[in-house]
């Protein structure tokens, strides 16, 4: 189960209300274990009861000492991500159909990407909302050269285009990374993930929806897989990919480009 607070101060609070309605709507939180407890002010903090494990209090920050090291020693042609997704472009617009912890979209935009983050799941995208609305304090967006990445409304980027929610050209490249499926041994995963397993489950559409971008994107998408998965069967064959230690990113290049 899952308690949700909305203070009256969140600097968000209408699009805040639309996300807690469909949490409520959403069967993956109406189960008894664990049980859950967001609030949501200034700061959006999950807190995990767990008779199992122990979880600190959980928020997304995009701004931490680990992700802004990996921006600044790590470039084109020594961090994975980069590779594939610019390629030889440069500065490309990009769309990261999965935002997640929006990670992967800071490495974008420290890179001169012009980066719109998407998330789907309600609860997901209210903690980086929140994590969006504190790095508007930072000054860290303004050392990137297109600024920092926009966070799109609830929704994937299917959902924004059908409902016409957001004002968006097509992007160069969409960056897309499914959910994994959990490993045997809870322990090999890192607490974050272990977090959003619990919070989101699995992808259950990967297939269907990786096709689809392929016809938004107007150069290439980029699917991150596991290292031992095999790329998957779209409607165009898989052009390149770029192995990593955990992982590996599968690009497409798109027919109409």
């Amino acid at each position: 189960m899952i308690d949700i607070v909305l203070a009256d101060d969140c600097p968000f609070y209408q699009e805040a209300q639309k996300a807690v309605k469909k949490i409520q709507n959403h069967p993956l939180y109406h189960s008894k274990t664990p049980s859950l407890r967001l609030e949501v002010s200034r700061q959006v903090t999950l807190f995990i009861h767990d008779e199992h494990q122990n979880f600190k209090p959980f928020r997304i920050s995009l701004a931490d000492e680990t992700l802004m090291w990996r921006i600044n020693h790590f470039g084109r042609n020594t961090e994975p991500l980069l590779k594939a997704v610019l390629g030889r472009l440069d500065q490309p617009s990009v769309f990261d159909a999965t935002a997640g912890l929006g990670r992967e979209s800071m490495i974008l935009a420290g890179h001169g990407c012009k980066v719109t983050m998407f998330e789907r799941n309600p609860l997901v995208w209210l903690l980086l909302r929140g994590a969006v609305e504190n790095l508007k304090t930072s000054t860290l967006p303004s050392r990137f050269t297109a600024g920092g990445p926009v966070l799109a409304p609830l929704g994937s980027i299917l959902d924004n285009l059908d409902e016409n929610t957001f004002t968006m050209d097509r992007p160069m490249v969409v960056y897309y990374d499914p959910m994994f499926p959990k490993k045997q041994k809870s322990a090999e995963v890192k607490k974050n993930m272990q977090i959003f397993h619990m919070i989101v489950g699995e992808d259950d559409d990967t297939l269907e929806y990786a096709n689809s971008l392929l016809e938004i994107a107007t150069h290439h998408i980029v699917i991150k897989r596991p290292v031992s998965a095999l790329p998957l069967e779209l409607h165009v064959r898989r052009s390149s990919f770029v192995g990593a230690k955990q992982c590996r990113y599968d690009s497409y290049y798109c027919e109409n480009r």
